[in-house]
């Protein structure tokens, strides 16, 4: 019996010491993987995060070319808005000068970065450029330049400069978990700090290549189980090198961590073994006491019973049953036997089934939480029992809002707060009331206050009576899809103001060429001391200002042809004295201080009025409270003094207006954004940021520069430059109408004059026919050619024909005419314009001359004998 128990009691012995060895290498395969995973991870992310910027930056480096430099401005602007892990992008040519850049630091336009490492290696390789990680003096944050150049086909046009922050990196490393007491963080090449747990280290930029696992990563050895002595402490370490740019990945547990779960099950081990030992010598003496002797006696009862018995004695019934019990009772008892070792087997096997359950679960774990830290978009788990909580909530939450994870933490009603007030009622019903709702949209402050649109879906678990108890979502940031379907709205809402205006300008156009033209032909024929020629004039010149405003309404409309003219500018802004003082109002002082000598520009009278308006209303907003508006013009040249702190001006004559006010002024950001379109600072409704752009544009486009100077409680100046014209000859004198008249002459040919406004049919008819041609007049196309049926065709020298007319349009009537009457000229005539598309298409395929209206007699004569005289346009 005694044999029997030591030989049960080494094979317990023998099973429990090859568990512990077996779950022994499990446990150091298991940390070891663990850390190798997790150091693998940190690389994988570095590498992204990298990656993503390069993409970024290769795709903004290939669609700059493309852009004029307003666009590339707004690009950029945008970019960095959307892209906050970007501080900075500039835009540099092939001299290294900076000529655009998106910022929030000191600007440095025009300042020379060819000295810069990364410039003649860019410029010679045409290749990416990343520098080594640096402490960025304005954030106090580690980044890194990233820089590519700018090719415009296979020429050298520039480069594209980005200074890319790594704190959502810093973050994620952060958060690694390496056991109770580990340590994650990436040193760059050099062996100097990239990120760590201290960030004082890493603004310190120290030092760590003496390491022995920096020294292996630099070295190219992936191994994660290295051992070594620091000090008193040992360290299990593993290291690996990232693919983009050689930094080292390091991951370092104390061995004490390591060993923690060993020790353990050291004790857990031999601890069962004890109690094992115990129960087993328990249970073969209880055995002993309850089975084994019983048996022994009775079998011995046995033995004596059958010595005693001759062989000549029988047995009787009652001793054979005994030893039938007796048999019977040894074969339960190996039956229990062979139960209880197929129930030990069974037992072993389930544990086995599940230590591979748990490890699998372990690994789709890390799985998620990689992919979860890794996504752009916040993901969250959120409890309410016992207390509201986040019990999850990814770094993304960062790049969006700018509240890190551990606030999250401490404020369980976080997108509650940042909520706008008129969007707080969906997330305080999610997160304060326990109401349901699965996708909704709200606008919200990032903790820099700059408003954010946010996109959440949510997934709710519920209590068997249908109470939520845990709600998990996904919140998106939809900021730069809102703004877009903001500017689609506001284009599509000023598409058709445009529409009406231009609608409203042909009519009044047809109005103002019987205004204008009645008043010309009075004024011609009155003798020079008629006592009404004076009150004809201020007529007349009252016609002419609705003139300018049906082609300002026309330029708003963007169906306004440009008339470049040669104007004195201070005679154009003194014209415009009373409109202006109408406009700003009786609290605001209007000073005009015109130059010494005259300003002649060449530039179309419309849209320069649209500039000095726009410039004025902008103005007059600044001085809620009134002020003093200065306006002011001079001569000046721009040097290459001026030019070196002004990269994109040209050298040359110039004359400038300035327009200023001593309103609140505007703020640095406000000011690097002034000219984009669609940006304003003004409140919904009250502003739609298209007048400064429009100014901006209109300026360009004429080869000039406009510029805005302001300070804070002090005022803001804008000045526009525009390249000085010294030939006046095109400038209008105050006699050029009537020697306009003196111009005209008349004729005897036949004219066919077809328009549908009567006043303008009349009006024209009667000046043809003062001048000796014989006027046929329809009212349309259709009439026009009914009456030339019944008249048989007779024989025509010109013809005069609206375009956009009922019954038939003048293009359709002029191809008509023009088969059947070979080399008939056309003039044309409209309160649409000559850019139009239906005209452009249709005047331009019949080779026929256009006159606008409003259009006075003289014009008209003008236009027909240049025409019948055989001219063209």
């Amino acid at each position: 019996m005694n044999r029997t128990i030591g030989i049960l009691l080494v094979g317990i012995l023998l099973i429990l010491s090859a568990t512990f060895i077996v779950n022994l290498r499990l446990v150091q395969q298991t940390i070891t993987e663990n850390q190798g995973l997790l150091v693998e991870a940190v690389a994988r992310q570095s590498t992204t995060y990298l990656h993503n910027a390069e993409q970024l930056m290769r795709s903004l480096s290939s669609i700059i070319p493309s852009l004029s430099r307003e666009q590339q401005k707004v690009l950029l602007s945008f970019t960095r808005k959307d892209h906050p892990q970007f501080d900075s992008f500039f835009i540099l040519d092939s001299d290294g000068l900076v000529q655009l850049e998106a910022t929030h630091a000191q600007s440095l336009l025009g300042f020379d970065l060819s000295g810069e490492k990364y410039f003649p290696v860019v410029k010679q390789l045409h290749t990416l450029f990343f520098s080594d990680p640096f402490v960025s003096p304005t954030t106090g944050e580690v980044v890194i330049t990233m820089v590519l150049p700018i090719m415009d086909g296979d020429m050298f046009a520039g480069m594209l400069v980005g200074e890319l922050n790594l704190a959502q990196l810093q973050d994620f490393v952060h958060q690694i978990n390496l056991g109770r007491d580990g340590i994650a963080f990436i040193t760059d090449r050099q062996g100097v700090l990239v990120v760590h747990p201290t960030a004082v280290w890493v603004q310190e930029r120290r030092n760590l290549a003496n390491l022995p696992p920096v020294q292996a990563g630099l070295a190219g050895d992936k191994k994660t189980n290295l051992f070594y002595d620091d000090l008193f402490n040992r360290w299990m370490v593993g290291s690996v090198t990232t693919t983009e740019t050689d930094w080292v990945v390091v991951g370092a547990q104390p061995l004490s961590t390591f060993a923690y779960p060993i020790t353990l099950m050291t004790v857990l081990v031999f601890g069962a073994f004890a109690v094992s030992m115990l129960l087993v010598y328990m249970t073969l003496r209880n055995t002993r006491q309850q089975i084994a002797l019983p048996i022994m006696s009775l079998a011995g009862q046995a033995n004596t019973l059958a010595q005693e018995h001759a062989p000549d004695r029988g047995i009787s019934t009652d001793e054979l049953g005994g030893l039938t019990e007796i048999v019977s009772l040894g074969n339960n008892f190996s039956r229990m036997v062979d139960r209880l070792q197929s129930t030990i087997q069974r037992l072993e096997t389930e544990v086995a089934e599940r230590k591979q359950a748990e490890e699998r679960l372990r690994q789709s774990e890390l799985r998620l939480q990689v992919l979860a830290e890794n996504a752009r978009d916040i993901i969250f788990r959120y409890v309410y029992d016992p207390e509201p909580r986040f019990e999850y909530i990814s770094p993304a939450i960062r790049a969006v809002t700018g509240y890190t994870p551990a606030e999250a933490y401490d404020n369980p009603h976080l997108f509650v707060t940042i909520a706008h007030p008129d969007e707080r009622e969906i997330p305080a019903a999610v997160f304060l009331e326990r109401r349901q709702a699965e996708t909704y949209i709200m606008r919200g402050y990032t903790k820099t206050h700059r408003v954010i649109w946010l996109e959440t879906q949510n997934v709710f678990m519920t209590d068997d009576d249908g109470a939520p108890t845990v709600v998990e979502g996904v919140i998106r940031d939809i900021t730069a899809r809102v703004q877009l379907e903001d500017q689609l709205r506001q284009s599509q809402k000023m598409e058709a103001i445009g529409q009406l205006a231009g609608g409203v300008a042909h009519d009044f156009n047809n109005i103002l060429t019987a205004i204008m033209g009645y008043g010309s032909l009075a004024l011609h024929r009155l003798p020079p001391d008629s006592p009404v020629k004076r009150d004809l004039e201020q007529i007349q010149l009252a016609a002419e200002r609705a003139a300018n405003l049906t082609r300002q309404l026309l330029a708003f409309a963007r169906k306004d042809i440009v008339q470049l003219r040669v104007i004195n500018l201070d005679d154009l802004i003194l014209n415009l004295d009373k409109m202006l003082r109408r406009l700003i109002g009786a609290d605001i002082e209007l000073i005009m201080l015109p130059g010494p000598e005259p300003g002649l520009v060449k530039i179309d009278p419309g849209q320069m009025e649209q500039i000095l308006v726009n410039l004025a209303v902008n103005a007059r907003d600044a001085m809620p409270n009134g002020g003093i508006l200065t306006i002011e013009t001079a001569n000046v040249m721009l040097d290459e003094a001026y030019q070196r702190h002004h990269a994109e001006v040209q050298v040359g004559c110039y004359v400038v207006f300035s327009v200023t006010d001593n309103g609140g002024g505007m703020s640095l950001e406000v000011q690097s954004r002034v000219f984009e379109p669609f940006f304003t600072t003004k409140e919904v409704g009250k502003g739609t940021g298209l007048g400064l752009s429009t100014c901006f544009g209109i300026v360009k486009r004429n080869g000039g520069y406009i510029n805005v100077y302001s300070e804070t409680g002090i005022g803001t100046t804008f000045k526009v430059y525009l390249p000085r014209v010294t030939d006046s000859g095109d400038v209008i004198s105050p006699g050029a109408r009537e020697a306009r008249w003196s111009q005209a002459s008349g004729g005897q040919e036949t004219i066919l004059l077809v328009e549908d406004e009567d006043a303008v049919r009349s009006l024209a008819g009667e000046a043809l026919r003062e001048y000796g041609y014989t006027v046929l007049e329809a009212a349309n196309g259709a009439a026009a050619m009914t009456m030339l049926q019944e008249t048989d065709f007779p024989a025509l020298d010109l013809l005069i024909t609206d375009v956009v007319m009922p019954r038939m349009r003048g293009t359709v009537l002029a191809e008509q005419l023009t088969a059947r009457y070979l080399h008939l000229p056309v003039l044309y005539i409209s309160g649409y314009t000559a850019n139009t598309i239906e005209l452009q298409n249709n005047i331009s395929a019949l080779d026929g001359a256009f006159l606008q209206k409003p259009f006075l007699p003289h014009t008209l004569l003008q236009k027909t004998r240049h025409l019948l005289d055989g001219g063209t346009e």
